[in-house]
C-alpha cells in the first residue's frame, strides 16, 4: 500500500499554480471560474468553449504524465480564464508546473477566443473537496475523510470499482458505497500538510 510520496511535493499546505498570459509572463493571481467539470470522454463538438479546451489540451497534458483532476474555461468580457488542475501520484515539482503551462498556451492559441486567455496551471491541494467518482479513482492511494450520514471517516483509498470505495481505517479496510458519501476531500492531517508552493516563472 503506497502511501508516502503519492502526495508530498513542497512545504507549504497551499497547490502551486503557474498562471501565464499570452505574452510569455507568468504571475500567480486569484480568479473566479464557473466550476464546470467536465468528466473523462465528454464528446467536444457543439458543447461549449470549456469542451473546447480540453478536447485541445487533455493530449498535452497526459502526455506530460498528469492526470486531470478538474479544467474550468470562461469566456468573460475582456479577456478568457482558463484553470487546469492536474495531479500525478508520482509527484509533482514547480518546474513539472510550468513547463505543463507553457505546452497547455500553445494549444490554446488553436482555440478561437483562448489565444489570450488567462491560464493557470495549479497541481490539487492537501484538503481539495473531492467532486466526483473520477476524482476518487485518481487519488487512489491518498488519505480522505468522507462525510457518510453524519460521520466523518478517515482512511486511505486503497480501491475504487464498481462505484465502491475502500478505505484502509487503521488495521481494517471498510467499504462504502460513493452514491452514499454526502462530502468528501483529501486528508490534510494525514498528509501531513505537505502541498505545493505557488511559484512565479518568467
Amino acid at each position: 500500500m503506497k502511501v508516502n510520496g503519492r502526495y508530498r511535493d513542497a512545504d507549504r499546505s497551499d497547490a502551486f499554480a503557474a498562471t501565464t498570459s499570452s505574452s510569455g509572463l507568468t504571475d500567480v493571481s486569484s480568479h473566479s471560474f464557473s466550476g464546470d467539470y467536465v468528466p473523462e470522454g465528454v464528446a467536444s463538438d457543439g458543447y461549449g468553449f470549456v469542451d473546447q479546451v480540453r478536447a485541445e489540451v487533455a493530449p498535452t497534458i497526459r502526455s506530460y504524465g498528469f492526470d486531470i483532476v478538474e479544467i474550468d474555461a470562461a469566456r468573460l468580457s475582456r479577456r478568457s480564464a482558463v484553470r487546469v488542475v492536474v495531479y500525478r501520484a508520482s509527484g509533482m515539482t514547480v518546474d513539472d508546473c510550468a513547463e505543463l503551462a507553457k505546452a497547455i498556451r500553445y494549444r490554446l492559441a488553436l482555440i478561437p477566443g483562448a489565444e489570450d486567455a488567462r491560464l493557470e496551471v495549479s497541481s490539487p491541494g492537501t484538503t481539495r473537496t473531492i467532486k466526483s467518482l473520477h476524482e476518487y479513482e485518481i487519488f487512489c492511494g491518498c488519505s480522505v475523510e468522507v462525510l457518510v450520514d453524519d460521520c466523518w471517516i478517515q482512511g486511505i483509498i486503497m480501491t475504487v470499482d464498481e462505484g465502491i470505495l475502500t478505505l484502509g481505517v487503521v488495521l481494517e479496510e471498510r467499504k462504502i458505497e460513493i452514491k452514499h458519501i454526502r462530502k468528501g476531500r483529501l486528508s490534510d492531517e494525514m498528509n501531513d500538510g505537505h502541498g505545493c508552493e505557488k511559484f512565479n516563472v518568467q
